[in-house]
């Protein structure tokens, strides 16, 4: 495991094209079964050459490995203030050392300055993710939605809101 000084040496930069192998290991780390929708999502981005309202993130290393992801993207239904905020893993071996705290902040920071005026981001099965539930809870997020059996038998959406 890394130790706290170097956690604090950590970069949030724009994602880059050679990024992608990392964070790639990053998400299988945390849940292999969808390391795929994350390739895809990103690939689809770079592709139509970052289109505007949406970004990605990466946290990098002092020795420039990504060891933590997020990213943003315009509301489905078009609603022109709203955002999702999206992909945030952090690497097991970097948890808990504020990675995850300062990427979604940077998301933010940028949202708020596009005036933006609300973000979104879903969480599955409350049981299975009672960290990720009360990590953005203490970032001022409130449950605002719950969709059963979303995903699949047994894969809940939760939907949690925050004003910003």
């Amino acid at each position: 495991m890394r130790d706290v000084q170097a956690a604090s040496q950590i970069c949030i930069v724009d994602l880059e094209p050679d990024h992608v192998p990392h964070l790639a290991e990053v998400v299988r780390l945390n849940d292999a079964d969808i390391v795929h929708l994350m390739e895809a999502d990103v690939g689809e981005w770079l592709s139509a050459g970052r289109p505007a309202g949406e970004a990605y993130f990466t946290a990098l290393a002092a020795d420039g490995i990504a060891v933590g992801m997020t990213g943003y993207r315009p509301d489905p239904w078009k609603v022109p203030d709203i955002s999702w905020l999206v992909w945030l893993y952090i690497h097991p071996d970097w948890k808990r050392h504020g990675i995850a705290r300062r990427l979604f902040a940077h998301a933010q920071d940028q949202l708020r300055a596009a005036s933006c005026r609300k973000v979104y981001l879903d969480v599955g099965n409350e049981r299975q993710h009672q960290a990720a539930i009360a990590f953005h809870e203490r970032d001022g997020f409130v449950r605002e939605g719950y969709l059963r059996d979303f995903w699949r038998d047994g894969e809940d959406f939760l939907i949690f809101g925050k004003r910003l």
